[in-house]
């Protein structure tokens, strides 16, 4: 409550509008057997509609062309709700978006959620360089990309180095040492495919990307990345 802050019109719409959401994305999904009017389902997420003729997208697998998608938009309550939130803020299109940016099945999926809550409570949408309270940001959550970085690198080297039969030393070479055992071919063979995949990842995707190179421009986490003998263990 304290981070929604003095209750007005303006949030109790916006909160409302997030909860449906939220909702819909819950409810939407069904079974073969499922009846539209269960669990309430049918009284808040819109008409039964083809995702392609409702909403204008293309189907994923086949999975929307199935003929009981709810098309959330139809709901005769989300388009009372948007349309006061229109009268009432002339940025209403950037709210919108923002009060989706959230991901359900993610590992910090409530931290999303109480950026956009805390957004909500400032009386604006989230700017690039808005700093909200330390217990509403995720650094803490995901390791320190520096560390990470470093680490990274000499995984790399020491893969590289064990395939070719190079001597281990310390640090992150004689842990993979290790764990690898004694060379053989086929062990070579697949230590060196492995790090050829791992490499492309690093080119190819953002994500991997993103955490592993030290030239990159997001935001660092805080997280200390375990040692070997910490993560055999299960210990911090």
């Amino acid at each position: 409550m304290a981070t929604l802050g003095e209750r007005t019109e303006v949030k109790e719409l916006l909160v409302e509008r997030m909860l449906h959401s939220l909702r819909w994305s819950i409810k939407f999904t069904f079974w073969d057997d499922d009846p539209a009017s269960a669990f309430g389902r049918d009284q808040y997420l819109g008409d039964y509609a083809r995702m392609d003729d409702a909403a204008g997208a293309a189907s994923i697998d086949g999975y929307y062309e199935r003929p009981t998608f709810c098309y959330e938009q139809a709901s005769p309550r989300v388009r009372r709700m948007e349309a006061r939130l229109a009268e009432l803020l002339p940025d209403w299109a950037v709210w919108r978006g923002q009060l989706k940016e959230w991901w359900l099945c993610a590992p910090k999926s409530f931290r999303f959620l109480e950026r956009v809550l805390w957004s909500i409570g400032q009386g604006h949408p989230l700017q690039p360089n808005d700093r909200v309270p330390g217990f509403l940001r995720c650094e803490d959550t995901y390791p320190d990309q520096a560390e990470a970085a470093q680490w990274w690198a000499a995984f790399c080297a020491a893969l590289d180095g064990w395939w070719r039969g190079e001597p281990a030393g310390s640090g992150v070479a004689a842990d993979v040492e290790k764990r690898l055992g004694a060379p053989t071919p086929v062990k070579r063979w697949l230590v060196r495919l492995f790090l050829y995949k791992l490499v492309c990842l690093e080119k190819n995707g953002a994500q991997l990307a993103n955490l592993v190179r030290a030239d990159h421009s997001h935001r660092r986490g805080t997280q200390p990345l375990r040692s070997p003998d910490e993560a055999d263990s299960g210990e911090r």
